[in-house]
C-alpha cells in the first residue's frame, strides 16, 4: 500500500510496514491488511493524540483504555462498524511510514520517517489475528520535536463540528496555519486547489469548485476570523488571527 501526492516542490509519500505478529526468538514478519491512513478518522485520531503530547510535553502517550471510551472523546458512534473503523484507522497510522521531500532549483531536501516509533498493544489469544487496540503509543524522536516547535493552536470545538469531513478538517487545518503567517492578500487558483484538497485530479473542474465552496462555507462557520473571498479562478486569502486567541 503506499500514497503520494505532489503540489508545487512539495511532494508526499505514505507507505504501510508490515505488522510484527510475535516477538522472541523465533519472531517474524507478516503482511497485513492494514491501509494506507486516510478517512476523516485517521485525522482525527492523529489530531487528538498529538494534541495529548504537546499538552503532556511528552512523546508517549497513553491511549484511552478502550476504543469505545476513545471514539466518545472523539465524537464518534460506539456502534459495531464505527469502532472497527476508528481501530483500522489507528493501526493504519501506527504502522505509516512518511516521507516529504522538498525541490528548489538543483537542490532536494528529504525527510522520511516514522509516525510512531513504539506501539505497544493486547494480542488476541489467537496470534495470527490483529491487535486489538493500542495502550500507548510513542511518536518518532523526529516527528515529536517538530511538532513542538510547530504547534498549531486549534478549536476542539471545530475538530468536533467538521469530523465528518477529510476536507473539512484538511482546510480547517491549513487555513489555521497560513492566515497567521500571511503577511499580504495571496490568491490560490481553484486548480491549486484541487491539487492540495482532492483525490482526484480528473475531470470537470466545476464539480471540484462547488465542493470547495462548500467546505469553504463550513470550514468559515468554525473559524469566523478567517478572511476568505471568493474571486474569479479561485480564493483569496487575507491576513487573519488564529482561530484560537493566545495569551
Amino acid at each position: 500500500q503506499s500514497y503520494t501526492r505532489t503540489s508545487g516542490p512539495w511532494s508526499l509519500g505514505l507507505t504501510i510496514n508490515p505488522v510484527l505478529v510475535r516477538a522472541g526468538e523465533n519472531g517474524f514478519l507478516r503482511k497485513d491488511t492494514a491501509e494506507v491512513p486516510y478517512g476523516p478518522r485517521s485525522r482525527l485520531v492523529l489530531l487528538a493524540l498529538q494534541t495529548r503530547a504537546v499538552q503532556t510535553k511528552s512523546p508517549s502517550v497513553s491511549v484511552e483504555p478502550s476504543f469505545t471510551s476513545f471514539a466518545r472523546i472523539l465524537g464518534l458512534g460506539t456502534d459495531g462498524r464505527s469502532l472497527r473503523s476508528l481501530r483500522a484507522q489507528m493501526i493504519n497510522l501506527s504502522l505509516a511510514n512518511v516521507a516529504l521531500s522538498y525541490r528548489k532549483k538543483e537542490k532536494l531536501s528529504i525527510y522520511q520517517g516514522n509516525i510512531f516509533s513504539e506501539l505497544h498493544v493486547n494480542l488476541q489469544a489467537d496470534e495470527n489475528q490483529r491487535p486489538i487496540w493500542p495502550d500507548e503509543v510513542r511518536f518518532s524522536t523526529d516527528y515529536y520535536e517538530s511538532l513542538i516547535q510547530h504547534a498549531l493552536p486549534i478549536r476542539s470545538e471545530a475538530i468536533h463540528a467538521l469530523r465528518s469531513s477529510a476536507r473539512s478538517l484538511d482546510f480547517y487545518v491549513f487555513l489555521a496555519y497560513r492566515l497567521r503567517s500571511l503577511r499580504k492578500p495571496t490568491m490560490i487558483t481553484w486548480g491549486s486547489l484541487r491539487t492540495q484538497f482532492s483525490d482526484s485530479q480528473k475531470g470537470n473542474i466545476d464539480t471540484f469548485k462547488r465542493q470547495m465552496i462548500k467546505t469553504v462555507a463550513d470550514v468559515a462557520a468554525v473559524y469566523p476570523s478567517a478572511k476568505i473571498e471568493q474571486v474569479r479562478g479561485g480564493l483569496k486569502l487575507f491576513p487573519s488571527s488564529s482561530p484560537v486567541k493566545t495569551r
